[in-house]
């Protein structure tokens, strides 16, 4: 852990517009501009203002100005894995200097404020769901946990799971496979029973995994967790249901993929 991050991190605390909601930060940069005018249209348009974005470079600082939005600038980086080492090491300062936050990839678009949801899942940790990926934690319990959308609480825990994961994605080099597998090492435990009534078989690529109509509690360690209804926050490209809060479908890892799929799913702000 860097001063630098601590020190950007004091700033996203100052920078909150309520000191006692979880602040909403998402990462960007000046190659993903449109993606990111048309996330804050929509986090603007569902009344959520409590939001800071972390700019990869001066242009999206400038984008966020421009939207009437805070922003901080934190270091670029040139490869993917770098910015997942860099997001744990955010998450970890943010969790242990006691900031509740919201992470949102700037695909994963609000259609309503998820922040109250989450917080009734009254967990430390309350995850969107992602699909297969990674295969042997979708053999292993059936779902992934998605680092696309979540809320984190600021405790001890929080900060020390953030900490492992940061050092993980060293080696592993995919932020949500190091989460999933350090929550596994840490003895993840999850309350299948209390939900089974209102599971679902899903399929992505010939896999199939299950869905859950209600958050599914867990545990590791001390670390309480939830995994949130698919149907509420739907990660398969499909179309988007009523439940829906955030919709952050599945695309390729580029710009204009991404746009397509969310002009498709009628997520962009003219309809599509």
């Amino acid at each position: 852990m860097t001063l630098a991050i601590d020190d950007m991190c004091n700033d996203i605390a100052a920078m909150r517009s309520g000191k006692c909601d979880p602040v909403v930060i998402a990462f960007a940069n000046s190659n993903y501009a449109a993606l990111t005018d048309n996330w804050l249209w929509h986090v603007r348009r569902v009344g959520v203002d409590n939001v800071v974005i972390c700019a990869l470079d001066h242009e999206t600082f400038l984008l966020a100005q421009a939207n009437g939005v805070a922003a901080v600038s934190v270091v670029e980086v040139s490869a993917l894995a770098d910015l997942w080492i860099l997001r744990a090491q955010v998450f970890e300062s943010l969790a242990r200097n006691g900031v509740d936050f919201v992470h949102s990839d700037i695909d994963a678009i609000w259609l309503r404020d998820p922040r109250p949801r989450l917080l009734e899942a009254n967990a430390e940790l309350a995850f969107s769901q992602g699909t297969i990926w990674p295969r042997d934690i979708a053999r292993d319990w059936d779902f992934v946990l998605c680092c696309g959308l979540f809320l984190a609480r600021a405790t001890p825990d929080v900060a020390a799971l953030f900490g492992r994961i940061g050092l993980r994605i060293t080696d592993e080099r995919d932020d949500q496979i190091s989460l999933n597998r350090a929550l596994r090492e840490a003895g993840a435990i999850w309350d299948i029973e209390s939900v089974a009534a209102g599971r679902l078989r899903r399929e992505w690529n010939g896999d199939s995994f299950s869905t859950f109509a209600d958050p599914l509690r867990g545990r590791a360690g001390a670390l309480s967790l939830a995994l949130m209804p698919h149907d509420e926050f739907p990660r398969l490209p499909e179309p988007i249901g009523p439940r829906a809060l955030v919709a952050h479908p599945l695309s390729p890892k580029n710009a204009k993929a991404k746009i397509d799929r969310l002009v498709e799913l009628g997520l962009w702000r003219d309809g599509g």
